[in-house]
Order: C-alpha cells, then sequence, then structure tokens
C-alpha cells in the first residue's frame, strides 16, 4: 500500500516539541525545523510505500531528515527508490555537509535553514 498523504504532526513552537519529544530527540527536532522551514512553499505530504516512508514530498522535491554525523547507503534507500512522477529532486538533509550519494543531495541542516525558507 503507497500514502502520499499528511499524516505526521509537527509543532509551531520547538520549545513545546522539546517538552513533548525530549531533549534529547535532536532528530525529531530537526525534522520538525525542516518542516516549519518548507511549509510555506505548498502543501506538505509523506510518502509510505510497504517499509520505505519519506519524511516530505513539497513542490517536486522529496525530503529525507538524517541528522547524523555519518550516512550509510541504507539510509537514502527509501528516498532513492521513491517512484512518484512529480519528484524530480530528492533531498537528504544531515547534521554536516556530505558528498552527494548517488542520485540523491545531500545538505546540512544549517545550510538548508540558511536558504530564506529553506527555497533553493
Amino acid at each position: 500500500m503507497r500514502k502520499v498523504a499528511p499524516k505526521k504532526c509537527y509543532s509551531p513552537d520547538t520549545g513545546i516539541k522539546v517538552v513533548s519529544a525530549g531533549k534529547g530527540n535532536i532528530g525529531s527536532l530537526a525534522e520538525n525545523l525542516v518542516y516549519l522551514l518548507i511549509k510555506d512553499r505548498g502543501d506538505v505530504y509523506y510518502y509510505n510505500d510497504a517499509n520505505r516512508e519519506v519524511d516530505f514530498i513539497v513542490d517536486n522535491e522529496a525530503i529525507e531528515v538524517k541528522y547524523m554525523d555519518e550516512l550509510q547507503p541504507r539510509d537514502i534507500e527509501s528516498l532513492r527508490r521513491i517512484r512518484l512522477r512529480k519528484v524530480l529532486n530528492k533531498l537528504v538533509i544531515t547534521r554536516r555537509d556530505v558528498p552527494r550519494m548517488q542520485d540523491v543531495n545531500l545538505i546540512s541542516l544549517w545550510r538548508f535553514a540558511s536558504r530564506t525558507g529553506g527555497n533553493k
């Protein structure tokens, strides 16, 4: 079963998110921040197909948040295998800048956030 629909819940106040998710869940906070940066670009969806999930589909872009220092090929597998006609760009937002992996662009969270509203 494949779903492309709004499902996840994000907080407009990251302070509330810290209280509800806990300080130790930095990945959840990073994902919430990315949502706040992209929400004004249009309808934001998530993608779920069997055991694969992609955090955000917005405009023609699929975005996965992996707030970690090092990525392995398995960390981007869901994003690489996404098969939606409208997805032209695949982006992973990480803790630090890392080189492109296969057909997926990677960018650090701070660099992504420094762009106006997360836009290119």
